[in-house]
């Protein structure tokens, strides 16, 4: 099993932050909830099987945005792909506006108080993703909790998690991850979802 690093200070702030937000967009989590459900009906949750810390599987939650049964064909879509297909006809309408707005991530909260999360770090893949990482990047990859966003997130957000650049990435913030970096990551993070940079 790999080593991994762990920060009482990055989980206490993490927690910190996710019951603020938590309690700040409760109003707006469950009017998405309310529209969600209206629009494309349920389930309203997606819980998708991911990969995470010391290659432990779990549930990572988001509004869902796509037709259901989606992840069947994913696979297929993703794999040898460098970034992600502009157009995905799995997405729902509803779920491009949710996608745009990173509002599909907001339950992703949750995740992180179960301390399946960060706030900051590695996106979480499922199982074949992983599978594509080369040697060195699974061993940092397992070593880090992941996040709800990260350096990829505010640099290019339309690269494959297991393409050779965001990979570069992930490992540049595993050797200078701080809680400095963190915070200027989500405040790079706000101003990227405000701009809709690199949505869709």
């Amino acid at each position: 099993m790999a080593k991994y690093k762990t920060y009482r200070g990055k989980r206490f702030f993490d927690v910190g932050v996710a019951l603020l937000l938590l309690v700040f967009f409760s109003p707006l989590l469950l009017l998405t909830a309310l529209i969600v459900w209206l629009v494309s009906g349920s389930p309203i949750i997606y819980h998708r099987k991911v990969i995470g810390l010391a290659g432990k599987s779990f549930s990572v939650l988001k509004f869902r945005t796509m037709v259901n049964r989606a992840e069947a064909s994913e696979e297929k879509i993703y794999r040898g792909r460098r970034t992600k297909p502009i157009e995905d006809s799995r997405i729902t309408g509803i779920g491009r506006i949710l996608r745009r707005t990173s509002l599909d991530e907001l339950p992703q909260l949750i995740n992180v108080l179960r301390g399946e999360m960060s706030l900051v770090g590695p996106r979480p893949m499922p199982e074949w993703m992983t599978e594509e990482l080369p040697e060195e990047a699974r061993r940092v990859y397992f070593s880090l909790i992941p996040g709800i966003t990260g350096l990829p997130q505010v640099i290019d957000r339309s690269l494959i998690p297991y393409s050779a650049e965001r990979i570069g990435m992930e490992n540049k913030y595993y050797g200078k991850m701080s809680f400095l970096l963190d915070c200027q990551i989500l405040l790079r993070t706000i101003l990227v979802v405000i701009i809709g940079q690199g949505a869709y």
